[in-house]
């Protein structure tokens, strides 16, 4: 598992990539994986995001290893700002077993121009 921090302003839409390698560092196939990204609230562990392939979560490059998370500005705008407010995981599905491909924490940033 890839441990990462993530880090976007509160409303924004953006795009994590992860490439997933095995222990020698080759390419691993997820082309016929089904895969989830969770994001949920540090302080009371609540669902704030739950994504899916192949509508927002998408699988290319070379040998299907290159793993696209779009994440909708509308789905981010009432997320809690601070450092570390946020923890996702990303879950490969490929039969019997759940396989957490990445995961780690998410600052959300203050929109300085939000009026809402």
């Amino acid at each position: 598992m890839t441990t990462s921090h993530l880090s976007w302003p509160r409303g924004d839409k953006r795009a994590p990539q992860f490439t997933v390698t095995d222990g020698d560092g080759n390419a691993v196939d997820l082309s016929a994986a089904s895969l989830g990204f969770t994001v949920r609230k540090v302080s009371d562990d609540s669902v704030l995001a739950a994504l899916s392939s192949p509508t927002a979560i998408t699988v290319g490059g070379a040998s299907n290893n290159e793993v696209t998370v779009a994440v909708a500005a509308g789905l981010t705008k009432d997320w809690p700002v601070g450092r570390w407010t946020c923890k996702y995981d990303l879950v490969a599905f490929p039969g019997t077993n759940d396989v957490t491909i990445a995961g780690g924490c998410i600052t959300i940033l203050e929109d300085q121009t939000r009026t809402e």
